[in-house]
């Protein structure tokens, strides 16, 4: 998925005005920055039995990256000479004196591993592992550059194991751990 924008932001203030907020020739407040964008995922899956013993597992991984305000401003400020000749909005008119600066607001990225396994004994008792790791840019230099997801997971279909009684269709024991954050 690829996400793209354009934004451009402008404001003119003319000549004649009011000296104390508008130079003499006038001002001009501009931006145009981009903000993209880009994620993307793959998995991969594997199923199989095994006599009594089943096997469901997955794996994959993600990657997204966000990244916006990046572009060009000019902002001299209130009341600065910027213009060459009055109310002439462009970038051939500004004074050398004017700087144009370049602009990022931000830029993070983030990628992840994940996977999943199911372990079946007679469909009737499962253990289920998962961890999933992600790496995010907005934590490098801090020493905890990733962070891991385990759990763990341990279920018995009762109804599977014994007969119940007509009005209980389902039986299920469940317990489970997992870690976030």
């Amino acid at each position: 998925n690829y996400d793209y924008a354009v934004k451009e932001l402008e404001t003119r203030r003319n000549a004649g005005g009011n000296t104390t907020t508008v130079a003499a020739n006038g001002n001009w407040i501009y931006q145009k920055y981009n903000d993209s964008s880009i994620y993307f995922d793959g998995i991969l899956s594997y199923n199989d039995t095994f006599g009594d013993f089943s096997i469901h597992a997955l794996g994959g991984g993600a990657y997204q990256e966000n990244r916006f305000g990046d572009g060009v401003k000019v902002d001299p400020g209130l009341a600065v000479d910027q213009l060459i000749y009055a109310n002439e909005f462009y970038f051939d008119n500004l004074v050398q004196t004017v700087q144009v600066n370049s602009t990022l607001f931000g830029n993070t990225i983030k990628q992840s591993l994940f996977a999943n396994v199911t372990l079946g004994f007679k469909e009737m008792l499962f253990l289920d592992l998962a961890g999933r790791n992600d790496w995010a840019s907005t934590l490098a230099l801090t020493g905890n550059d990733s962070y891991f997801y385990p759990s763990i997971g341990l279920t018995w279909l009762i109804d599977q194991t014994f007969a119940l009684p007509d009005f209980i269709s389902l039986g299920k024991v469940r317990a489970s751990y997992a870690s976030i954050g």
